[in-house]
């Protein structure tokens, strides 16, 4: 449902019983996926005690984008409609759809001026146990027409109980298990601020610059590679 954002080779293959010319039903062509403008962000599939679940959503864009319309499902495949206001999300802002709102509201009350609510279609429950897929459950976010923006499947052993599944980059793939990682710190999660594991890289040619640019583990300020070259050394 969700290839992630780059070139892709794509293979269209038509099939009719009734077509006894084959040679034309194969088209060959590459695609070119854009980053989705709004991304899982975090989850809470597992609360503790009264807390309730809870999914955070992130404009990754840089418009302004209206949620009305759009979808969220889990492995269920039920769509539930995410709002009947007409949402619109600020570029880098977050909505968080959650399962109770006055639980949701307890437990993080220094997140009340994030924008949360329940969901217009209704909160699926999010499972904890791997099924015969390989994953406890799959969370599929859609636009106004139908199309997946965004997709994840999570694991049974990916947060502790009482801990958020936060996504480490935003610019990462959604389906790579290394691109997500428990909440770091006390238990819960971080719901309207960045994630506690968040990894954004900075803007500009220059991430890192070394003085000098050639230097040794030793610390003797020889060019080890040079040495070994000259010295016959593979």
């Amino acid at each position: 449902p969700n290839p992630g954002p780059g070139l892709h080779a794509t293979r269209v293959i038509v099939r009719c019983s009734e077509d006894s010319r084959k040679a034309n039903d194969t088209l060959a062509t590459s695609v070119v996926v854009p980053p989705p403008p709004v991304v899982i962000n975090e989850v809470m599939s597992k609360p503790l005690g009264k807390d309730c679940e809870w999914l955070e959503v992130l404009n990754h864009s840089a418009s302004a984008l209206s949620l009305e319309d759009w979808t969220f499902e889990d492995s269920g495949g039920k769509p539930r409609r995410i709002t009947d206001r007409g949402l619109s999300l600020k570029p880098g802002a977050y909505a968080v759809l959650v399962e109770n709102e006055a639980a949701f509201s307890g437990a993080y009350g220094e997140s009340s001026q994030v924008v949360y609510f329940k969901p217009a279609g209704g909160w699926p429950t999010l499972n904890d146990v791997e099924g015969p897929f390989g994953f406890a459950d799959a969370i599929v976010l859609r636009d106004g027409f139908g199309t997946s923006v965004d997709s994840m499947a999570y694991g049974e052993r990916w947060a502790r109980p009482g801990f958020s599944i936060e996504r480490i980059s935003p610019d990462g793939p959604s389906g790579d298990p290394a691109n997500w990682s428990p909440h770091y710190g006390g238990p819960g999660g971080s719901p309207g601020r960045r994630n506690s594991v968040s990894f954004f890289l900075p803007q500009g040619e220059d991430i890192l610059r070394l003085s000098p640019s050639t230097f040794t583990p030793d610390g003797d300020g020889q060019d080890l590679l040079a040495l070994m070259r000259a010295r016959g050394a593979t």
